[in-house]
């Protein structure tokens, strides 16, 4: 099934659609040519729910395959009463160690692509505080947003997927200091040492992501540009992928 939404994904180019309980790479390709043959001309973004098995299962192939493709996103009670996950009733489990392969498979596939990566926040969250929790560990994994059943969840999700005034402090400051080293002894060396301490070249360019990823969110149209692109990657990440 398809449905549309109101804005593109990273590509930003055109609506974006939903296309939900498929169980085949098939099943997405017929989506995407009923999807050109109603608008030949335009720019067609898809959004893949991944809520059955069949799907997961294809996704190396949709990466392989797909031309519309722009997003993935973990769609978790559909998924479960396929996997059989004890998710509903008195007896319900409170872990979601069930639902770890699909969220790394839809992570590491959408990062490939560099597609766009949407994780699910469960009902028991829905308080506030259990919320900001589960959106913050979603974050960490990786995720760039989720998907949302309680509208008053919409500033929690901005915080936890933006970036704090503390972090944004720490990265100016690393990557302002790790420059400063350009040109001397360590400055072809994967680390440089700065404030005593040797920091390594993933953690600068993981400053460098913090960095344009508060450009993004504020708005600034040439860092929209680049990671409507390339991603949030630094244009030094870039040379150094495309030289390998």
């Amino acid at each position: 099934m398809v449905r549309r939404r109101h804005q593109g994904g990273r590509g930003g180019r055109g609506p974006q659609h939903n296309v939900v309980a498929c169980h085949s790479a098939s099943d997405v390709t017929l989506a995407e040519g009923c999807l050109y043959s109603f608008a030949p001309a335009r720019k067609v973004e898809i959004l893949i729910e991944v809520d059955t098995l069949g799907i997961l299962a294809d996704l190396d192939i949709i990466a392989r395959t797909s031309t519309a493709v722009t997003g993935l996103s973990v769609a978790a009670y559909d998924f479960a009463l396929e996997l059989g996950a004890r998710l509903f009733g008195p007896d319900a489990t409170t872990s979601e160690n069930w639902l770890t392969y699909c969220r790394a498979r839809v992570l590491a596939v959408a990062r490939w692509k560099e597609w766009n990566a949407g994780d699910w926040v469960g009902l028991r969250a829905s308080k506030v505080d259990a919320s900001a929790q589960a959106m913050r560990e979603s974050r960490g994994m990786g995720f760039d947003g989720v998907t949302l059943i309680f509208p008053r969840s919409i500033p929690v999700a901005n915080e936890a997927f933006g970036v704090s005034a503390e972090e944004l402090s720490w990265a100016q400051t690393l990557v302002d200091e790790w420059n400063k080293l350009d040109g001397g002894p360590e400055w072809n060396k994967g680390a440089r040492t700065i404030g005593g301490q040797l920091v390594y070249a993933p953690t600068y360019e993981y400053a460098c992501r913090v960095l344009k990823h508060y450009a993004v969110i504020s708005d600034d149209a040439e860092a929209t540009n680049h990671f409507r692109n390339f991603g949030l990657a630094s244009d030094e990440y870039l040379m150094e992928k495309r030289a390998r």
